[in-house]
């Protein structure tokens, strides 16, 4: 078949006739053979390509001599001479298509504008690598292979979704990795109907759509290749997403989202140390409102009539009852928070540092709240932010409300039917068949058995 046939000039015809001005499309001749070039400008590398092909076309006068010199490409693909889909698929990927007369090549010459490996700013630490990941997919593949030197690190390149285009791989110790849980993850990326995969967010939501309405995360997003490393080690899967800053880790269990890369670089007492805080921190941001509310309201004969005596008295000029004096702050907390991470960063600290001081400055001052809701308003704050993952936090966040309003109905029975509850959705969770409350794992040595839980 010769590169005039029908079904190539068709394609070539198609391609030109869609309206990129991005596209360039090139007859390459010789006295005794042609060529025809075909490459989005805007992706690939136009002076490699006058490198790597057509200098060397130039050389070439026998049609033979230049097919062996791009069968020795390492980047050359060889594709069927009327797999037309795979074409389209090679060239929005990067590749330039080099039609001969017997083959057509794929010609990977991808120029892509990434993001540079610079600090960690999600995930930061005092202690340990600062590095995080690009926007590049074989970059932050290159990380983890640097990092990870083992021979049974598996790295898979496969599409995101249904588009030809889009670029993810799952990387993976065969070695430790557990067949059902890489069967399992498997069978939900096929199970995909996306057309574009944009982000690692939408990709883990759309491999939980069973479980798309629970706050808890059972996948982890990082920006820390180190912690993406000890993952690997542990047996767990890694996904990276071509254009994301961040890796997507699978199974995960609810202590993972806890711990922080510190707790790897300090000593055992001071892990412990940090350990035992974020803890207390996690439970203080989930019971202390409800609490709050609980005395307030339902069992002040808990406190010490000093103690009562003083909430009683902040409360005075108040016109309403503890639980809208509660949902009032934490409502203002939202906001804040939530300005702060859409405000400039020149400007946003700032902004919300002194709203913030206003805002509470002014409440009390116009009697619509007390001291005491002001305390505790900041100390569910500051609790929030220990919490090293954001999307914990963001979870941790949400389960607070749900106590407040047992609390405001029965008082200090509501919250330990609450926490009960709490307790016992968290039991029935798992992460692709992995329990997900497991408090305690013990770590497996020997071959195919993974090390999990452990980051």
């Amino acid at each position: 078949m010769r590169v005039e046939s029908a079904q190539i000039r068709r394609f070539i015809e198609e391609m030109e006739s869609a309206g990129n001005d991005d596209l360039v499309s090139k007859e390459l001749r010789h006295r005794d053979y042609s060529l025809h070039l075909l490459y989005l400008r805007s992706i690939c590398d136009a002076e490699l390509i006058r490198k790597e092909l057509i200098r060397p076309f130039a050389d070439n006068p026998d049609y033979g001599s230049f097919a062996l010199y791009v069968d020795a490409l390492p980047e050359a693909e060889e594709t069927g001479i009327r797999e037309q889909e795979s074409w389209i698929g090679l060239l929005y990927s990067g590749h330039v298509l080099l039609f001969g007369s017997e083959k057509v090549w794929g010609i990977r010459t991808r120029f892509f504008e990434s993001s540079p490996i610079g600090d960690a700013r999600v995930e930061t630490v005092l202690q340990g690598p600062q590095d995080a990941f690009s926007g590049s997919l074989d970059k932050n593949i290159n990380l983890l292979r640097n990092r990870y030197k083992n021979p049974s690190l598996i790295v898979k390149k496969r599409r995101a979704g249904r588009s030809p285009v889009s670029q993810m791989a799952m990387l993976y110790d065969g070695n430790r990795v557990r067949p059902g849980i890489l069967a399992e993850l498997e069978s939900r990326l096929e199970g995909i109907g996306a057309d574009m995969i944009q982000s690692l967010g939408q990709l883990q939501r759309l491999l939980n759509k069973r479980h798309i309405w629970t706050p808890f995360p059972n996948m982890l997003i990082t920006e820390r290749p180190d912690r993406t490393v000890l993952n690997l080690d542990s047996g767990k899967v890694v996904l990276l997403l071509e254009g994301d800053n961040f890796a997507l880790i699978a199974p995960t269990v609810f202590l993972d989202f806890f711990s922080s890369m510190d707790d790897v670089s300090q000593r055992k007492p001071v892990a412990v140390f940090l350990n035992t805080l974020r803890s207390i921190a996690l439970f203080i941001a989930v019971t202390l409102p409800a609490f709050y509310v609980a005395v307030a309201s339902h069992n002040p004969e808990l406190l010490r009539i000093q103690l009562a005596l003083v909430m009683a008295g902040t409360r005075a000029s108040v016109p309403y009852p503890p639980n809208l004096e509660l949902l009032f702050m934490l409502a203002m907390m939202e906001l804040l928070s939530e300005a702060s991470v859409r405000l400039p960063k020149a400007i946003g600290p700032a902004a919300t540092t002194v709203g913030g001081l206003i805002l509470g400055q002014a409440a009390i001052s116009a009697g619509l709240v007390g001291d005491i809701m002001i305390i505790i308003t900041a100390a569910v704050a500051i609790s929030n932010f220990t919490v090293p993952v954001a999307a914990m936090s963001f979870a941790v966040r949400i389960l607070k409300y749900p106590l407040v309003l047992l609390a405001s109905l029965f008082g200090l029975n509501g919250i330990l039917v609450g926490l009960l509850g709490l307790l016992m959705y968290l039991v029935q969770l798992t992460s692709f068949g992995e329990p997900y409350f497991r408090l305690f794992q013990k770590r497996s040595e020997g071959k195919g058995e993974p090390a999990e839980g452990r980051n």
